[in-house]
């Protein structure tokens, strides 16, 4: 199953990738450490992840990484937005206020500004060599 990136999102930083590569990152386990690492880096750099995760918030969560959240996390905000009726822009600033880099200053660095060099890959859509 693909993610389909709603119209109003058009424009963000996973619209750019393969849909396998969205399947990968995002809709993956967020349990294991590298996809949901990569996901989360991609969405911290993204132009409109505050609109992405308002939407997000709103919605009922699915699975995965969305807007540099988990699941478990979305869920969390989701039920505080249920429950406290705290505006979904609010809570969606204070996520991503709270947002740690992800594997280190300079990995964080270089994954949000899609410079993959540092970072040992084997995805070619993402700039990686084989290996």
């Amino acid at each position: 199953m693909t993610r389909a990136v709603p119209e109003q999102l058009d424009g963000g930083a996973c619209a750019e990738l393969p849909p396998a590569s969205v399947d990968k990152y995002f809709l993956g386990d967020a349990r294991l450490a590298f996809p949901r690492m990569v996901g989360k880096a991609i969405c911290s750099g993204c132009a409109i992840q505050a609109e992405c995760l308002e939407a997000a918030i709103v919605e009922p969560p699915g699975h995965g990484i969305r807007d540099g959240q988990t699941s478990a996390e979305l869920w969390d905000l989701h039920a505080r937005w249920m429950d406290e009726r705290t505006e979904a822009d609010v809570l969606a600033t204070e996520a991503i206020a709270s947002q740690k880099p992800v594997g280190g200053l300079r990995r964080a660095y270089d994954l949000r500004y899609g410079r993959f060099g540092t970072v040992a890959l084997a995805y070619p859509e993402l700039g990686g060599g084989g290996a």
